[in-house]
């Protein structure tokens, strides 16, 4: 009988140092009482408030929806008039699936740069790109990472408890439905890039980089941090996870404010999406599944 591999228990064990790190930081800011509440409340409120300055080109947000639905109707007009795209989407899942992605991705991109450069701010520049920032910002994200486990565990949890007393079969959303069907390396390498790279840097400049900061500027932080929470969690078009999803836009807000980096938010984004996915790989096997 051959051992058990120890590469899920190693996993098991870091989320649950981080599971518990993250406790034992809420438990100790409970503690501190309801005058140092105040206190950060107000500290966080000021970071916050830095969003509405953030400066973002007047009409890219506008031009960014108009892309975003380009892209989807060109998808589904290619997938129309095109049966054999279709069927090579099919046949190869995953590379498909990243085709698909880049087809969605790179156009708001391109946009995002070009809209910054009109007004002469270049993206590194605008986003805080620098590689000075990058041991900071990964530690940053880290620790809120390991802040944001302990309530997202529970909204998962209620939203899990929600379905069985409704009497639904918790589903996954449709990655991992595709990522069963995966046998062969170099799609689960293929599969981590687009997972935990490209998702996360696309995904975080639209919605951390441009869309929370304008809708901030216009209508309040608040708004802002909601407005682009939902709008993150509905693009997953996933029902049971839009609500752990939004409490992971809230989270990495708040993250962008406190370090004014974009790095911290696609590393915090990255590390979630990579716990995810290599949990689901440790965890899946073909007889189970």
């Amino acid at each position: 009988m051959s051992p058990e591999p120890t590469a899920p228990v190693a996993l098991e064990v870091l989320m649950s140092l981080l599971f518990l790190g993250g406790l034992l930081a809420w438990g100790a800011a409970i503690l501190q009482g309801v005058e140092r509440h105040a206190h950060m409340t107000t500290q966080v409120r000021r970071q916050l408030a830095w969003l509405a300055w953030r400066p973002v080109p007047p009409a890219l947000p506008l031009h960014l929806l108009w892309v975003l639905a380009a892209s989807i109707v060109f998808s589904t007009v290619l997938a129309w008039v095109t049966p054999g795209y279709v069927e090579w989407m099919q046949t190869h899942r995953i590379v498909g699936m990243f085709v698909s992605n880049l087809i969605f991705w790179f156009p708001p991109l391109i946009v995002v740069v070009l809209g910054f450069r009109f007004i002469r701010l270049p993206v590194t520049e605008a986003f805080d790109l620098s590689w000075r920032r990058v041991p900071g910002t990964f530690v940053a994200a880290i620790v809120a990472y390991a802040l944001l486990l302990p309530p997202m565990a529970l909204v998962v949890h209620a939203v899990q408890w929600l379905q069985a007393w409704m009497g639904q079969v918790s589903s996954m959303q449709p990655i991992f439905d595709q990522l069963a069907k995966v046998d062969s390396v170099a799609a689960w390498v293929l599969m981590f890039g687009m997972v935990v790279v490209l998702a996360p840097l696309a995904e975080e400049v639209v919605f951390r980089g441009v869309l929370l900061p304008w809708l901030s500027a216009r209508f309040g932080v608040t708004v802002g941090v909601i407005g682009s929470s939902v709008l993150f969690a509905g693009i997953h078009l996933h029902v049971p996870s839009m609500l752990p999803l939004f409490i992971l836009a809230i989270g990495l807000s708040v993250v962008f404010a406190w370090t004014r980096s974009l790095l911290s938010c696609i590393f915090l984004h990255a590390v979630f999406n990579a716990f995810t996915l290599v949990n689901f790989l440790l965890s899946y096997s073909p007889t189970s599944g």
